[in-house]
C-alpha cells in the first residue's frame, strides 16, 4: 500500500459538508471543522463511558484535550483551503 495515495484520503461528502458553509461567505468554510473539533472529546467520552466506566471516560477527555498532538493537527490546519 503506497501512503502517498492515501495522503489527501477525506470522509465521504468531506468537500460537501465543509465547502456549504462557504457558499454564504468563503471565511466559514473551517465552521464545520471547528464544530467537528469540538465535539470530538464529547463523543470520545461518551464512547468510552459506554464501553467502559466513568472515571476512564474522565481521563481520556483530559488527555485528548491537553493532548499536544491533538493541538497541533487539527482538521483545519490539514485541509490548507487558503
Amino acid at each position: 500500500m503506497d501512503p502517498a495515495k492515501y495522503d489527501l484520503l477525506y470522509p465521504p461528502l468531506f468537500i460537501y459538508i465543509i465547502s456549504a458553509p462557504g457558499i454564504i461567505n468563503i471565511d466559514l468554510v473551517f465552521l464545520p471543522l471547528f464544530i467537528a473539533d469540538l465535539l470530538t472529546p464529547v463523543i470520545l467520552y461518551k464512547f468510552l463511558k459506554n464501553i467502559f466506566n466513568e472515571k476512564i471516560a474522565k481521563w481520556g477527555f483530559i488527555l485528548f484535550i491537553f493532548s499536544p498532538l491533538n493541538k497541533l493537527y487539527t482538521g483545519a490546519l490539514f485541509l490548507n483551503t487558503y
